[in-house]
């Protein structure tokens, strides 16, 4: 599933709860009609929402009444949405539609799990919470968090790691001859002898030097876009924008620390990124104050909702947790 499809599902899911909420809100009911025009992709992403809801309301699996079936039915882009949606009780409807979401989200194949596609593409591949550790065949060596997955290509005068998904701490051995590339998507790093990490994300990718020096580059419309790192240093590239670079204690690294994580100024949707592929289901952020928010601090993976909780509580965020497969992270109210 690509990117922009899991992204729109998401977005579904919250235009549903942001609806149910204020149901009398023209201008949010404006900015959806907009939401849906946008992309044909958002019409599907909230037609298989629907579908699947009002499957589940047949089925006696929820307690939502009739009223749903109209504004949970899929406006066909262009015509106009219901002029009087019908008044619901609040608190109790979010909760119970909060619930629901989380089983539309496992019905619809969002929570993650092992791809199929990196199975094939990759030579070695994590699940939920797994961390993996390997030696390559020139002695350096790799650890592999959780949801991540590497392909290696050693050859006469390089050596190649490509990564797929996640993140990865390397340790290089030198060899002057066969330069050390870690390539994650258009960003590549390269190195001669040192320890660093490289993560990938969604609309992210990182490059920490705990080490040595890299050199980082990636093609760009005047040509290519490079950066020298040395111990210390991090860099964050997002498409279409300048890299975002900084330095911290080498010490704050954490890559000797699997499932421990140290960031500074790092905005929490980024950190709620890193946290994902600890958590077996799916983190739903549904405030983008919160979200554009710069943290600095020490969070252990291993325990999300806990991480969660301490990312976001000194802003006046929260954390729920629905059902064992979803963690819903919110604003002030």
């Amino acid at each position: 599933m690509s990117d922009v499809t899991d992204k729109a599902r998401r977005e579904a899911a919250e235009w549903h709860i942001l609806l149910d909420e204020a149901p009398d809100d023209l201008a949010l009911c404006h900015r959806f009609r907009e939401w849906l025009d946008a992309d044909r992709r958002h019409v599907d992403a909230w037609h298989n929402l629907s579908q699947t809801v009002l499957c589940l309301t047949d089925l006696g699996e929820t307690d939502l009444t009739e009223i749903h079936r109209e504004s949970l039915s899929v406006p066909k882009t262009g015509s106009p949405l219901p002029n009087n949606p019908p008044m619901r009780s609040g608190h109790r409807l979010r909760m119970t539609f909060l619930m629901l979401a989380a089983a539309v989200m496992m019905a619809v194949g969002l929570l993650k799990g092992p791809s199929a596609y990196l199975d094939i593409i990759a030579d070695v591949t994590t699940s939920v919470a797994e961390i993996r550790e390997l030696e390559l065949d020139d002695g350096s060596k790799v650890t592999l968090e959780p949801r991540s997955a590497i392909s290696v290509r050693y050859e006469a005068g390089h050596r190649v790691v490509e990564l797929h998904a996640g993140a990865a701490f390397f340790s290089v051995q030198p060899d002057p001859d066969r330069p050390f590339t870690v390539v994650a998507g258009d960003l590549s790093t390269t190195v001669l002898g040192t320890s660093f990490s490289v993560g990938r994300w969604p609309g992210t990718t990182s490059v920490e030097v705990e080490r040595g020096r890299v050199r980082v580059s990636r093609p760009g419309p005047s040509g290519p876009e490079q950066s020298v790192l040395q111990g210390g240093a991090w860099l964050q590239a997002r498409p279409n924008m300048a890299f975002e670079s900084g330095k911290a204690d080498p010490a704050l690294m954490g890559g000797g620390q699997p499932g421990r994580m140290k960031v500074r100024g790092m905005l929490v949707r980024d950190v709620i990124l890193r946290i994902e592929p600890w958590y077996p289901g799916e983190i739903f952020l549904l405030d983008e104050g919160l979200a554009s928010q710069r943290v600095t601090g020490f969070y252990d993976l291993r325990d999300p909702a806990a991480a969660l909780n301490a990312l976001v509580s000194p802003y006046g965020g929260s954390v729920l947790q629905l059902t064992p497969w979803a963690l819903i992270v919110t604003g002030t109210r």
